[in-house]
Order: structure tokens, then C-alpha cells, then sequence
């Protein structure tokens, strides 16, 4: 009788990177920088895009790739060179040809939150430069990453936009 394997559970998030801070990320004020932040934020998105088999060596040689419609980071508190880093990743809402997800990166040895960065990302055809819907086999990748995010709560933060909060001068009378 054969054997019927069951796939393992999806994390809700999912941690699919862990690593130190690459020295290159660090500013003269010695912490990591905003080009820094770009770097390791997206260092995250592409681990998140392999796990769905979107990321570029797999989607590309298809005739398809992933562009960022928006991108929005966030930055929460410092973090300084020899960090270890953990990226968490949570798929916020999806449709055939579009993805939205935040990846956010965490002081490892600490635990706390250090910065966020929320995607909005479309599924693209090669050849003719326009939004499409993903291949099944990738479509039920992000189906079972739903599965197990669609419960968890709305990050903080996540889908908003830039303002200043009070005063300023579209907030006077």
C-alpha cells in the first residue's frame, strides 16, 4: 500500500530568512541605513517570492516575472551592526495576477520589531509587458499561504499611507 505524504503546515507568518547584518548595510552613523533597510527588506521579498516559485530564476524562463506596483517601508526602531536578523513574511490579500504581503525584519537575539516593508506586487507576462494571472501550480502555492494567513490579525500599520499626524499645515484650519 503506498505511503500518502501530506504536506507540512504552512507558518502563519512564515520565517523563511535568518542571518546576520551584512556589514555593507551600515551608515556612518553606525546602523543600518535606508539603502540598507532597501537591501535586507528585500532580501526577504525575494525569499517569500522563491517559496511561491514567482522569484526570477524559476518565473522568468517561463515567459513571466513579478513587479512592484507600490512598495512601502517602515522603520521602527535602530538596529546596529553584528545584529542577527529574522524576516517574518505574512500574505495580506491576493488575486489571480496581484499579490500584497508585508515582510517585516526583526533583532533576532532581541526580538523586537525593526522595520516593515509592505508589497504590492503583480503577476507580469513577458512578452507582452501585461498584468496576467498566475500558472496554477504557483496560484495554489499562494492558496496554501492563505490558507494559514488569512486568519491572522491586520499588522499594524500595514495599508496606510504617508501623513503627518498632527499639525502641519494640511491639518490647520
Amino acid at each position: 500500500m503506498a505511503e500518502h505524504s501530506r504536506a507540512a503546515p504552512i507558518a502563519a507568518p512564515l520565517v523563511l530568512l535568518e542571518g546576520p547584518v551584512d556589514p555593507a548595510w551600515i551608515d556612518r552613523n553606525d546602523h543600518i541605513g535606508i539603502r540598507g533597510y532597501a537591501d535586507a527588506l528585500a532580501q526577504g521579498s525575494g525569499h517569500f517570492l522563491r517559496h511561491l516559485k514567482l522569484n526570477f530564476d524559476e518565473a522568468h524562463h517561463e515567459g513571466s516575472t513579478v513587479y512592484s506596483i507600490r512598495w512601502h517601508m517602515a522603520f521602527v526602531r535602530e538596529v546596529r551592526k553584528d545584529a542577527m536578523l529574522r524576516y517574518t513574511v505574512q500574505l495580506l490579500d491576493f488575486n489571480e495576477k496581484t499579490l500584497h504581503y508585508l515582510v517585516a525584519m526583526h533583532h533576532a537575539g532581541e526580538g523586537y520589531l525593526a522595520a516593515t516593508s509592505e508589497y504590492l506586487e503583480a503577476h507580469v507576462l513577458l512578452a507582452t509587458r501585461r498584468t496576467a494571472p498566475m500558472p496554477p501550480d504557483r496560484l495554489a502555492l499562494v492558496d496554501a499561504v492563505w490558507a494559514t494567513h488569512k486568519a491572522l490579525p491586520w499588522p499594524e500599520g500595514a495599508g496606510q499611507g504617508i501623513a503627518i499626524r498632527r499639525g502641519g499645515r494640511r491639518g490647520e484650519k
